[in-house]
């Protein structure tokens, strides 16, 4: 699964969707004499997750399964995000519950950086303290689920689930599998109460919900 890091531009075949980027092979990208600048790199990252959400499956019938794409996603959601207080160490991206994606996240991350920093995979088991993780994938294991957003209160926590009415009930990021393809929904509400900032480019191409 390709994802994109910050100066690496891949083309967008690579991604392994096919369909809507089928077209786009036929005008490659263009780079800016002096280098890629940040706004055309959040771009291209906006233009993956756009081919993902239109066309990513959820089954092998494209090359991709659906954890893989889940993983790329929670990579690219960081780049939309801001935290109130940026991470000065390894950004830990967190697996709370039991564990749907095999080593899909770390080759998903491996080599990449969010804002300069390493990203760290923790997988907490039940009891274990998530509130030192910047981003938190709430496995839909986790019940009830309203007892474990009350402890990341206050955490400045990016929250993001899989199971029905996560958004809704409090959730910030919620993965929703239809026709077997990933899509999200998102909550601003929820974010906002932490003191998180989803950027509106990430926001057009979600549905919002509110509590």
């Amino acid at each position: 699964m390709a994802v994109l890091d910050d100066g690496k531009i891949p083309r967008p075949e690579t991604v392994g969707a096919s369909g809507g980027l089928d077209a786009r092979r036929k005008a490659p990208l263009r780079r800016t004499q002096g280098g890629v600048g940040r706004g055309f790199i959040h771009g291209t990252v906006l233009l993956i997750l756009a081919a993902m959400v239109g066309n990513a499956s959820g089954g092998h019938a494209q090359g991709i399964s659906e954890y893989e794409v889940k993983a790329a996603f929670l990579y690219n959601f960081a780049k939309f995000v801001e935290w109130p207080d940026p991470a000065s160490g390894p950004i830990r991206l967190c697996v709370v519950g039991d564990d749907p994606f095999g080593n899909n996240l770390e080759e998903t991350v491996r080599g990449k950086t969010i804002s300069g920093q390493p990203i760290e995979i923790k997988r907490l088991n039940r009891g274990d303290n998530p509130r030192s993780c910047q981003i938190a994938f709430i496995s839909a294991s986790e019940r009830p689920l309203r007892a474990v957003l009350d402890l990341l209160q206050g955490a400045s926590t990016l929250t993001v689930g899989e199971s029905p009415n996560f958004a809704k009930d409090g959730g910030m990021i919620n993965f929703v599998l239809e026709d077997k393809r990933v899509h999200f929904e998102i909550n601003p509400a929820a974010a906002q109460r932490e003191g998180l900032r989803i950027s509106s480019k990430l926001l057009n191409l979600a549905r919002i919900v509110g509590n």
